[in-house]
Parts: structure tokens; C-alpha cells; sequence
């Protein structure tokens, strides 16, 4: 199996495989647009293959019907140890809570959105980490070990998953459903970048995570990187480009930008 590499505008890269066999070569109609929803493409019962989905042009992808497991990347909201850069502005406390509110938003969301199958691997003091996340979570503590090998030791905890860092906030029900549903396909991978070159999310479907070891964790192109250490093969869709909340700067826009957010009212409370 081979893949083609298209550039997408605004997008990074967009990776889809090419099957050969033969004289014949049959590839993935992609449109500039990647869509991942169902409804635009034809299902059917693939000889042996069981419900897959056909493309226009013939390549068939095997449906994994199988829950897409959410696991929450988080560190404990412990003043003086949680997001330092921007307590240099709010102060420890200060920050601390506004990452605790963080995490109250995306369990929110996560509540919203009606998926199951959840886990929080976190970094730090378990007691702050039961004290946001909801009681449906499973709880692992993260190894003491590099961020590379924390990250892969959380994706692979599941075959099939969708990995969320805790920094994003804003990230909508519909934006994690998207990720699902492009992983409902083996051998796909979903990436969520942020505006400094991170990522807000991973998701990955019968993909061996050890890719990362190849990656620097500081990168600022750290979402192109991973994109372009994925294995071939690997079909990948790129989410919306979002923003972490690292700086007063990133704290400010989400305050001014998701105003119904507990991270945003705490925000706004701290700097007027």
C-alpha cells in the first residue's frame, strides 16, 4: 500500500491511501473539503469485508462499528504546578482555578455529547483530578516519564481512541463528533491543531502510536509533525484549527470569544 500527500490550503497535509494490485490502481476521491460524515457516501455489504463504505471511485474502507474510547490528557489544577506561563499574569491560584474551570468545560462537553468509554490520564495530585472530571471516568495516572512517552502510553491504552488535551476548552460536542466518525474506519487518524503548531486532540484507529518517538514535543510545527510521521497507509483528516490557553493572550481571547465558559467568567473575573 501506498498513500498520495496533498496539501490542503490552511490545512497542513491531507494523507489517504492508494491501493495497487495489477495493472489496476484505484485511489480516494479527495475533495478539497474533507468530509467524514456517513451520509455522503454510499454503505453496503462488502463481499467478506461486512458494512463498509464504497467511494465514488471504487476503494472500500471496512466499518468498525466498535465505541471510539475518549481519553482526557490532563494535569492535576495544583497552584505553582499547572500552567505556569499564565500565572505569571494571574498568579498561581488564579491559574490553577482557570484550569480547573477548563477541565469542568470539556467534561461538560464530553457530558453533552453522550459518548462513553471515558478515561483521564493525568499528571499530579488524584484528588484535584476527581474533584473536576465526572465519576463515569476511568483514572489512570500518567508514568513518570517524557511527554513523548506519557502521550504514547495514553494512546495506547485502546485500539480504537480519541486522545483530548485539557487546555482546549471551546472544543464543541460537533468537533468531537466529527473525530468519531472519520475513526469509525481502520487505519484512519484524526488530528486537532492549535494556532502555535500543537495539537488540541489525536485520534487514532489501528495505529501504532510509537510514531511519536520520531517527534520533538517542543515543535512549533508539532501537528505537521505527526502528521508527516504517520504511517503510511494511514487516512487522516485534519479538525478545526482551535486555540490553547497558555498566554494572558489566549486567556483573553477566550474570554472575549466563549463568554458562557466557567474558564471564561473566571478569566474575565481575574483581570478586570
Amino acid at each position: 500500500m501506498m498513500t498520495q500527500r496533498r496539501d490542503l490550503p490552511g490545512n497542513g497535509f491531507f494523507e489517504h491511501p492508494i491501493v495497487t494490485g495489477g495493472s489496476r490502481r484505484t485511489s480516494v476521491n479527495t475533495p478539497k473539503t474533507p468530509k467524514t460524515s456517513l451520509s455522503s457516501h454510499r454503505l453496503c455489504r462488502a463481499p467478506g469485508r461486512g458494512l463498509a463504505r464504497i467511494t465514488e471511485r471504487g476503494y472500500t474502507h471496512p466499518i468498525d462499528l466498535s465505541p471510539c474510547n475518549i481519553v482526557l490528557f490532563a494535569r492535576a489544577p495544583v497552584p505553582g504546578r499547572t500552567k505556569t506561563r499564565l500565572a505569571r499574569d494571574l498568579g498561581d491560584v488564579a491559574a490553577a482555578r482557570v484550569a480547573g474551570a477548563m477541565l469542568d468545560d470539556i467534561c461538560a462537553t464530553l457530558r453533552s455529547s453522550g459518548l462513553s468509554n471515558k478515561t483521564c490520564c493525568y499528571e499530579g495530585d488524584r484528588r484535584e483530578i476527581v474533584a473536576h472530571v465526572d465519576a463515569d471516568f476511568e483514572l489512570r495516572k500518567q508514568p513518570q516519564a517524557t511527554l513523548s512517552a506519557r502521550l504514547i502510553s495514553a494512546l495506547s491504552l485502546k485500539r480504537k481512541l480519541l486522545l483530548l488535551l485539557a487546555d482546549v476548552p471551546q472544543v464543541a460536542v460537533s468537533m468531537i463528533n466529527e473525530a468519531v466518525t472519520h475513526l469509525q474506519f481502520p487505519k484512519t487518524a484524526y488530528i486537532g491543531p492549535v494556532e502555535d503548531g500543537g495539537v488540541w486532540c489525536v485520534g487514532l484507529n489501528e495505529v501504532d502510536p510509537s510514531f511519536l518517538e520520531k517527534i520533538d514535543m517542543a515543535s512549533n510545527t508539532f501537528a505537521v509533525d505527526v502528521i508527516r510521521a504517520l504511517p503510511n497507509g494511514v487516512y487522516t483528516k485534519l479538525g478545526q484549527r482551535l486555540r490553547d490557553i497558555d498566554t494572558i493572550g489566549d486567556a483573553r481571547a477566550l474570554a472575549e470569544a466563549y463568554p458562557s465558559l466557567q474558564a471564561a467568567t473566571l478569566i474575565a473575573n481575574a483581570i478586570t
